[in-house]
């Protein structure tokens, strides 16, 4: 945790730790440690890191909302961040959200700046270390 919390550099750090359980080394959990990123006139008193312990992958309805508060997204972005990772084309998600192209265009240019991702592929990477 201390790692994370005190990192240096632009991007969150996430680090990921295995455990095993003694008594049944069958049963594995793993602790992911995810630094936030820093706000500005916080002032330090803003949470540094997210811990999420799991012991089986999450389901897919759980997804947006760990996204939205881990990287303060709002409910429309983590939707949309996880649609795009799973390889939806834009036009399908502004489809279904009856949007235009151009809004969903800019949920993704805030989604990308939250979590310091340039490329769709980034994004699918970030969301599969959280899943």
């Amino acid at each position: 945790i201390a790692a994370a919390t005190f990192a240096t550099g632009a991007r969150p750090s996430h680090r990921s730790l295995v455990l095993r359980h003694g008594h049944a080394p069958t049963e594995v959990r793993v602790v992911d440690v995810i630094r936030l990123p820093v706000r500005e006139f916080a002032f330090g008193f803003e949470p540094r890191v997210l811990v999420a312990v799991r012991g089986e992958r999450r389901t897919e309805a759980e997804l947006p909302a760990l996204l939205a508060d881990a990287f303060s997204l709002t409910n429309v972005e983590a939707t949309i961040a996880v649609r795009l990772a799973q390889g939806e084309a834009r036009e399908a998600i502004a489809a279904e959200r009856d949007v235009s192209v151009e809004t969903v265009r800019s949920h993704i240019k805030k989604i990308f700046a939250k979590l310091d991702v340039r490329r769709e592929a980034e994004l699918a990477a970030r969301l599969r270390q959280l899943s």
